[in-house]
């Protein structure tokens, strides 16, 4: 799973976020996304 979504590799393994380092989870994603509409 590690290999489709690399950006989850953390969250997936420990449930823990580091988006300093590019690790985000999908909830992260979704409340950060800029809408650009």
């Amino acid at each position: 799973m590690a290999n489709i979504t690399p950006e989850y590799a953390l969250w997936l393994v420990s449930g823990k976020i580091a988006p300093e380092c590019g690790q985000t989870s999908p909830e992260y994603d979704q409340a950060n996304a800029t809408d650009t509409e």
